[in-house]
């Protein structure tokens, strides 16, 4: 009868032990993660502000022709001596130098990093345009941002 209390205390320790261990495993493993995610809302808090990349850092578009929906195509290169955090890129659909719509960069993730004189490419769907029933061409610009760091 001893033993059998003695192997049910030592079971239940153990068992006691290893639900710590696991819990304290998945904690440390999840604040690794976040940790190297490092993504800026939660870096840089909710009051982030974004900061317009020049125009003259879009190195090239261009429509993408024979697909369904407006489609832009590109490249951003960054002109500044410090990495930016590129946060979204837009196009403004125009008809007639009046805008007529907007649609972002969906497929990318949240943020991407590029050090200084690299560049990155982009391509924009725009589900939503419809376009124009005079047959008047969509023209378009593209807008970048880059969150501002808030401690530098």
């Amino acid at each position: 009868m001893k033993q059998m209390v003695v192997n049910a205390l030592v079971s239940l320790l153990t068992g006691f032990f290893l639900v710590v261990g696991l819990g304290g495993g998945v904690l440390v493993v999840s604040l690794i993660d976040d940790k190297l995610k490092d993504k800026p809302r939660e870096r840089y808090g909710l009051n982030a502000r974004f900061v317009p990349i020049p125009d003259s850092a879009i190195v090239e578009s261009s429509v993408v022709n024979n697909v369904p929906k407006f489609t832009v195509r590109g490249s951003l290169r960054n002109t500044d001596t410090i990495d930016w955090d590129v946060g979204f890129i837009r196009v403004e659909i125009l008809s007639k130098a009046t805008p007529v719509g907007k649609c972002e960069e969906r497929d990318s993730p949240d943020y991407r990093i590029v050090k200084p004189a690299q560049s990155i490419n982009f391509l924009i769907v725009c589900s939503s345009i419809a376009f124009p029933v005079s047959g008047d061409m969509l023209d378009y610009r593209v807008k970048a941002e880059r969150w501002n760091d808030q401690k530098k």
